[in-house]
């Protein structure tokens, strides 16, 4: 099988740091509440391309993003600088989010060929858990979704480009969403697009 295949891994790592000082509290101004947010990011992906044989393309991609983000809260005392953790429920947080996708999609076009086609799927995997997270013990929240479409061209100047794609959500439900595309070319400037949907698919893509 001859062909060329690229493979690449991208990752990135970030943490960023903010505190809020306080204005003295009345009456005296002798303390305030100092906050400070501590917000930790990393994000992975790997990916692969592959073409071979009359316009055959294959695209991957896995990635894994993590989000941590802290916030604490001190009663600090401005006639000494002491500070004190405060342990009131409210004051300190700490969320936690994650996010998993891969996405793999196949296609075939071909120069010489008036019908293509693609095939692919799409699955995501979200966490979160936190004190503002639902109950506080954290939520779990899949998406996971297969597509397909043709392009069909019965002439030079037209294409036209039939697909569906189907999804199942965890929590809640998503229906067979088809769409259609049109694209009629005049002239090397002139094209005219259509596109078919259904009235309900922009809220669940």
């Amino acid at each position: 099988m001859n062909g060329s295949w690229t493979l690449g891994y991208k990752g990135e790592v970030m943490q960023d740091r903010i505190t809020n000082r306080g204005a003295p509290r009345a009456p005296y101004g002798e303390s305030a509440f100092d906050e400070q947010y501590l917000t930790e990011r990393l994000d992975n992906a790997l990916f692969a391309e592959g073409t071979w044989g009359e316009g055959r393309r294959l695209n991957a991609l896995i990635a894994h993003n993590r989000y941590k983000r802290m916030r604490n809260t001190w009663l600090r005392d401005l006639t000494t600088l002491d500070e004190q953790l405060i342990a009131t429920t409210g004051m300190q947080d700490t969320s936690r989010f994650s996010l998993t996708n891969a996405r793999i999609v196949f296609s075939s076009a071909s120069d010489s060929s008036a019908i293509g086609y693609e095939l692919g799927t799409d699955l995501n995997h979200e966490t979160g858990a936190g004190d503002r997270v639902g109950d506080g013990t954290g939520e779990t929240i899949g998406d996971y979704a297969v597509f397909a479409s043709m392009e069909w061209k019965p002439m030079q100047q037209l294409v036209l480009r039939p697909g569906a794609r189907y999804a199942y959500n965890t929590r809640y439900g998503a229906p067979l969403i088809p769409s259609f595309n049109l694209r009629w070319q005049f002239d090397s400037a002139i094209a005219l697009r259509a596109q078919a949907m259904p009235k309900d698919s922009a809220r669940h893509r």
